[in-house]
C-alpha cells in the first residue's frame, strides 16, 4: 500500500491497515515493512500493529513507552506529527471495530433474551 508521507490516514487507509493486521495475525512467517527512509511510516505501522496486539492481549499500553522502545531500536522512528496522529487513528479504528463486534454480539444476546422473555408472557 502506498502510504502518503505527511498526510494523516483517512478512514479507508486506516481500514486497509487493519485488514493487513488481520493477515499478519494469521501468517506465522516473518514480515518486512518498508518505506522510503525506513524509519517514519514503517515504524508507525509496526507500532500500530504492536499496540493493537498488546491491546488484544488485555495488556495496558502507553503509546509513549512503545515509541521509546521502538526508538531505542531504531533512532528517529516516527518523524512527523502526522505519523504520530496516523498511528493513533489506526489504533482508534482498531478499538472501534473490536468493540463494535463485542457490542453487536451483546445486542444479539439481549434480543434473544428479550424474545424468549416475551414468549413467556
Amino acid at each position: 500500500r502506498k502510504w502518503p508521507e505527511t498526510l494523516v490516514a483517512s478512514e479507508s487507509e486506516s481500514m486497509h491497515a487493519l485488514c493487513f493486521f488481520r493477515l499478519l495475525k494469521d501468517d506465522k512467517r516473518s514480515t518486512m515493512v518498508i518505506c522510503k527512509n525506513g524509519i517514519g511510516r514503517a515504524a508507525m505501522f509496526l507500532m500500530a500493529h504492536s499496540i493493537c496486539t498488546l491491546f488484544n492481549a488485555n495488556i495496558v499500553v502507553e503509546v509513549p513507552d512503545v515509541l521509546a522502545k521502538v526508538r531505542a531500536a531504531r533512532w528517529g522512528a516516527i518523524q512527523e506529527e502526522e505519523q504520530y496522529l496516523t498511528l493513533h487513528m489506526i489504533v482508534f479504528k482498531y478499538i472501534q471495530q473490536k468493540f463494535r463486534k463485542v457490542l453487536s454480539d451483546e445486542c444479539d444476546k439481549q434480543k434473544v433474551a428479550l424474545a424468549e422473555h416475551l414468549e413467556k408472557i
